[in-house]
């Protein structure tokens, strides 16, 4: 029935779109006139891969380009004699007549430098569209440079060009002899053009450094295979995004490429309010990127945190990001925070963060991939602290068999989930239930006298000394060895948990406005069950992207195992009666509560609207034909951000909910598996912004079912002043 009603309609409105003559648009009008080094084009769609770009190549819509390092490529429009000029690493999609009411033709640039000669139009529209700034064109001739990290500048050469800043609305003439800068924060400014900063014409370059219409260089190599484009929104089948530390936008550039943003405020961490100061530098190297993140936190009296500075491993937790190449790169890999990651179809690794509870701890993963012909290779890292257990960690295979037809299988490991009990000292016992959790020496003290029972002679704190000898006395106390701690201790323990599976997808259908993906996974946690997703669809119409998939768990399985909240899920700790502490790990509490099959749908949908407004939302409901024994589990995760343009001083709003794994979501019980939070950023002045955010989880620490009280709260809250430069 749900098949039926959501399924059915939704295609037969894809076959209205993908037959209408909008949908089918194709403009042959450009093409490449000259190329020096290499130059790759990327039709639209899903599954398409680079072609090797030859002088002499035509382009259709929404085709994107890039070149790679010490290349160029020149364009030229033949309907009207316009030409832009690629310069090295620069990467932009051109689009034809996007607007079905006016001719208007559209190049979008995501990074690098851009010439644009444009003759004067009397009926078309050129637009030059950055993800800060739009240029209107009618004439003109002038060098555009995009930042990746949100500076755009304008260098006028000939004519004049409007400007327009997309943050805040403002926009600027630009005239022959002057240079625009647009800023992501908003900001515009106008000055005379220094001739130092226009970037060098290939054109005027000794001649053998480019090619003409004659052909190609003898030393072109074939166009490597690009990485899979990704689907829009989170739910996509291969996420791999760029993962930051933070969800503010990068700083402006001082010379030399360097970026620099800074904040002052307060955090809290462990239950205790700190004054925080914090760097974050920025450096390009090449293909290489660095950036740190250096925060300083000082308590009431001023004294520094020493905690976060007293072992060598606490170096890694100040890598902000170690980046090579990009994430469309045939070979990229980045250390850092990860976000939204997802393996395969989601099945088993879903939407995971390693930032779930940044900042109070911190953890640097590593995620990348490298292509070898048409196999792809996908790995994970999520903590670079526990790779010698391991902790969690994931590796992907995907190949294209026929056609549009594609397989992958995936594994992941969680090598030992106990890790996931914060332990500050790493002696093996949590912190929760360590007397001395800044001291690995020791850890436990029965009789609360903060004396460590390894060196107390009167463990039991009765006045008399213990029925030991250790300390050259003599025996008066028959009763010293009753009563004492016994520590919970991990060190040599380890529980991991792994889940393996295999994928299969097919790209139905790919143009500029519409895909649409069928595809099918079955997975297995090892000593467990079993489930699979089949069928599923992914389609995209513009700007919206739907999802939905049936679903069938076999008892002791769950889908989406390792998800956001999955690094405060892995173990928890119950006080039993008698005040005795033991641990379970996730795999326990979850998979053998279900005891019966479990079959089920699943939904999602997300819409972008001009990167203005995005709202991402999913459920699930997986329930049993054998209720008396199995419960039901529902899961429901909903995202809203703005960049509310039209409010003034705001200049960010995010608000976010998940819970997974319950019998009802819609009830709002607070569960282990609840969290939700927000951001909020108020522009202060120019590139001065107050950032709060709040974030709450929560943890069942007696085992009861329920959560009461502030000590089963999880409760992250910063207030930072950010500065840019």
């Amino acid at each position: 029935m749900f098949f039926l009603k959501t399924i059915i309609p939704a295609l037969f409105l894809i076959f209205l779109l993908v037959n209408s003559p909008f949908a089918q648009s194709v403009d042959e009008s450009a093409l490449a006139l000259k190329k020096s080094g290499k130059a790759f084009r990327k039709p639209a769609g899903f599954e398409t891969s680079d072609e090797q770009i030859q002088v002499g190549t035509w382009f259709s819509n929404f085709d994107s380009l890039r070149t790679a390092a010490a290349s160029f490529l020149a364009i030229l429009f033949t309907d009207d004699k316009s030409m832009l000029k690629m310069k090295e690493n620069t990467r932009m999609t051109i689009q034809g007549n996007v607007s079905p009411t006016r001719s208007l033709r559209q190049v979008r640039i995501d990074r690098g430098a851009l010439r644009t000669t444009i003759n004067y139009q009397d009926k078309r529209e050129y637009e030059i569209i950055t993800p800060v700034s739009v240029a209107s064109v009618k004439g003109t001739d002038f060098w555009l440079t995009v930042d990746p990290n949100g500076t755009d500048t304008f260098i006028g050469l000939e004519g004049s060009v409007e400007i327009l800043n997309i943050e805040s609305g403002l926009s600027m003439l630009l005239t022959a002899g002057n240079t625009i800068i647009s800023t992501w924060t908003g900001t515009m400014n106008i000055n005379p053009t220094d001739p130092s900063t226009i970037p060098s014409d290939p054109d005027t370059e000794p001649e053998g450094e480019q090619e003409g219409e004659g052909g190609e260089s003898p030393d072109q190599e074939p166009a490597p295979s690009s990485p899979e484009q990704p689907t829009p929104a989170q739910e996509q089948s291969e996420q791999e995004s760029e993962p930051t530390l933070s969800p503010e936008k990068g700083g402006s550039k001082l010379p030399g490429g360097i970026g620099l943003s800074a904040s002052v405020g307060a955090a809290v961490l462990d239950g205790q309010v700190y004054n925080q100061i914090s760097i974050r530098p920025d450096f390009p190297i090449g293909p290489f990127g660095v950036g740190l993140d250096l925060n300083l936190y000082f308590d009431a009296d001023g004294n520094l945190r020493e905690e976060d500075w007293d072992e060598p491993l606490d170096a890694v937790d100040k890598i902000f990001y170690i980046r090579y190449n990009q994430p469309d790169d045939p070979f990229y890999i980045r250390a850092g925070g990860l976000t939204n990651v997802t393996m395969g179809q989601g099945l088993i690794m879903d939407n995971y963060s390693n930032m779930i509870e940044y900042p109070q701890i911190r953890r640097v993963g590593l995620l990348g991939h490298r292509e070898f012909g048409k196999i792809k290779f996908q790995g994970l890292v999520a903590n670079l602290r526990e790779l010698g257990s391991p902790g969690l960690v994931g590796t992907r295979v995907t190949y294209p068999l026929i056609g549009n037809l594609r397989i992958g299988g995936t594994f992941v490991l969680d090598g030992d989930q106990f890790a996931g009990l914060p332990d500050k000292d790493g002696d093996g016992v949590p912190d929760a239930v360590d007397d001395f959790p800044d001291d690995k020496k020791y850890a436990v003290d029965s009789d609360g006298d903060g004396i460590p029972d390894e060196i107390d002679p009167d463990r039991d704190g009765d006045g008399y000394t213990d029925n030991s000898q250790r300390f050259g006395v003599f025996n008066n106390d028959l009763d010293g060895a009753v009563g004492l701690k016994t520590p919970l201790s991990f060190k040599d323990k380890k529980d991991g948990v792994s889940s393996y599976g295999v994928d299969i997808e097919y790209a139905l259908f790919s143009n500029d406005l519409i895909g649409i993906t069928a595809y099918g996974e079955v997975a297995a946690i090892k000593d467990f069950g079993s489930g699979f997703t089949f069928p599923g669809v992914r389609a995209t119409l513009g700007p919206v992207f739907l999802r939905a998939e049936y679903r069938q768990y076999g008892k002791e399985f769950i889908g989406n195992y390792f998800n956001q909240t999955y690094d405060i899920e892995r173990a928890h700790l119950f006080v039993q009666a008698g005040d005795s502490t033991i641990a379970k790990t996730r795999e326990e509490l979850l998979l053998k509560s279900i005891k019966d099959p479990l079959s089920g749908v699943f939904g999602g949908a997300s819409i972008n609207l001009l990167n203005l407004f995005t709202l991402s939302a999913s459920y699930s409901k997986m329930q049993s034909s054998n209720p008396d024994s199995t419960p039901n589990f529902e899961s429901f995760f909903a995202d809203i951000s703005i960049d509310p343009v039209f409010i003034p001083k705001i200049n960010r709003a995010s608000l976010f909910y998940q819970q997974t794994n319950v019998p009802n979501v819609f009830d709002f019980i607070k569960t282990p598996s609840m969290l939700l939070g927000y951001l909020i950023g108020y522009e202060i002045a120019p590139s001065v912004t107050l950032l709060i955010r709040v974030q709450q989880t929560y943890i069942d620490r007696n085992g009861d079912g329920k959560i009461r009280g502030d000590d089963e709260t999880i409760k992250l809250m910063s207030i930072e002043t950010e500065f840019t430069f």
